[in-house]
């Protein structure tokens, strides 16, 4: 499901509302000080905790809101996109995850008026990913799982292999 934005009636203002251009301006800089739209953006990265930022981009590439208000108004570096994670077999889904911190994008275009406005983007973190994915991959390997038989195959220096190691030598692990 798609975020649908809502904003705000210029028809009561000066601003000429017939013309795009106008509006687009309008509307780019209303949206730094929507505190409803800023706290929701907020409130994303607090809630979930695999997510490490978020932002609402404008066409020019350039953040209009940002959950690190010293980005706003900085062009947003683009990121690798989380489909690639999302769309890997299993085993490469585990390298990604596992390999050096990496933070991919989960986008949402917008538009105005049919035309393209700019972009949701919302920041994903292997690191948060991991901290949430390696209990259940611990609990995998321990419960005797279809998936514990099928990860035999993992190298000893593997992030997982390391981890499940440093986990039966902590006591945590005991299968």
């Amino acid at each position: 499901m798609r975020p649908k934005m809502t904003f705000p009636d210029f028809s009561s203002t000066r601003l000429d509302t017939t013309n795009p251009a106008v509006v687009r301006r309008a509307l780019m800089e209303y949206l730094p000080t929507d505190v409803s739209l800023n706290n929701m953006l907020q409130s994303d990265v607090g809630n979930w905790s695999f997510i490490y930022d978020a932002a609402i981009v404008g066409s020019d590439g350039k953040a209009l809101l940002h959950t690190n208000a010293n980005l706003v108004g900085k062009t947003v570096v683009a990121r690798p996109p989380f489909q690639r994670v999302l769309a890997a077999h299993f085993r490469e889904q585990l390298r990604l995850v596992y390999s050096p911190a990496t933070v991919y994008d989960v986008s949402f275009p917008l538009q105005l008026n049919g035309a393209p406005f700019g972009t949701i983007r919302i920041g994903v973190s292997t690191v948060f990913l991991k901290s949430e994915l390696t209990p259940r991959l611990m609990h995998a390997l321990t419960s005797r799982s279809p998936l514990s038989s099928r990860l035999w195959f993992l190298p000893p220096e593997s992030p997982i292999s390391r981890s499940v190691l440093s986990a039966k030598s902590a006591g945590i692990w005991t299968a």
